[in-house]
């Protein structure tokens, strides 16, 4: 298990370095000039070629990333553009909002979708059933940004139970929790439910109810365990999505996460900040994917025996 970890640990490295590299060589063909936009419209040329000597703008492409891989291996990852602060205390700033928005977004999406999943399972067919899978389709359906508007203008305007917008307290995450989690949610209740009917009709549950086991130890032991696979599978891609998708809801509820600060530094062609933000994401992304298949050795002994051999 522990050379398996590595292994994967050594794999996430070259990811975050091939990522890097694709992330920087986009913000260089992008049109616009981060020293221009700097100073403004206004500027003279010799302004603006001070400007990029400053900020290393004038060196050639493969110097500029170079240095940029260097200092981030050092912990190191330069000075914004615009703001002249360092980029790594811009990142910590930030990614604690986007982090906390996003594990309370799966957190939710776990606790209803799975249970909600395994209820029409049990009942195919029932009101329950058909409740629950219209109900999932419409989360699924519905753009995240009109039902956050949705539930700002009822839940915070017309009732003032929750804040519209800003990060001051835990329940100025609630809304944004629940519209970042309705797609997930809706993806969960479907998947749990499909995997539960496959795994229901199975021959070795037929067997414990014919020895007489109880239905709910048959549920929660037998089938549930035996369909965590696929779920977990859902909530660990699910979770990268959220992370790096929670732009849209930062924006709309004012949270200034992650997100917001990504898509500005790119419209401003800050490349240090998009790049730290990027690889930031990519780790927290790689070390979710690794701990989902830590979680699969412990869900079946099978999938244990084969990291052990490999």
């Amino acid at each position: 298990m522990a050379k398996y970890v590595l292994k994967r640990l050594a794999m996430m490295i070259l990811v975050v370095l091939g990522i890097s590299f694709i992330v920087f060589l986009i913000m260089n063909l992008t049109p616009g000039n981060a020293a221009q936009m700097i100073l403004g419209q206004s500027a003279n040329p010799e302004q603006v070629a001070k400007l990029e000597a400053e900020l290393g703008l004038d060196q050639p492409f493969f110097t500029r990333y170079f240095n940029f891989i260097l200092g981030a291996l050092r912990g190191d990852f330069g000075q914004s553009y615009q703001t002249r602060l360092p980029v790594f205390d811009e990142i910590l700033a930030r990614f604690p909002t986007t982090l906390c928005l996003a594990t309370l977004a799966m957190m939710l999406a776990t606790l209803v979708g799975v249970p909600v999943g395994v209820i029409s399972a049990i009942r195919q067919y029932s009101i329950v059933d058909n409740v629950s899978m219209v109900t999932a389709m419409l989360f699924a359906s519905l753009p995240s940004f009109v039902m956050g508007l949705l539930l700002q203008l009822s839940f915070a305007l017309n009732l003032k139970w929750f804040p519209a917008t800003g990060a001051d307290s835990l329940r100025s995450f609630v809304l944004p929790a629940i519209t970042l989690s309705a797609g997930t949610m809706a993806t969960l209740t479907r998947m749990t439910r499909s995997t539960m009917l496959e795994v229901i009709r199975a021959d070795y549950v037929r067997t414990a109810r014919a020895k007489g086991v109880g239905e709910r130890q048959i549920v929660l032991r037998h089938c549930l365990r035996n369909a965590l696979l696929p779920i977990v599978t859902v909530i660990g891609v699910d979770f990268g999505t959220v992370l790096g998708g929670s732009v849209v809801i930062e924006s709309v509820f004012a949270l200034g996460g992650l997100g917001t600060l990504l898509i500005t530094s790119i419209r401003m062609k800050d490349t240090p900040v998009v790049m730290a933000a990027v690889m930031f994401i990519t780790v927290t992304y790689s070390l979710v994917n690794l701990a989902v298949d830590l979680i699969y050795a412990f869900i079946d002994p099978r999938v244990k025996s084969q990291y052990t051999k490999g």
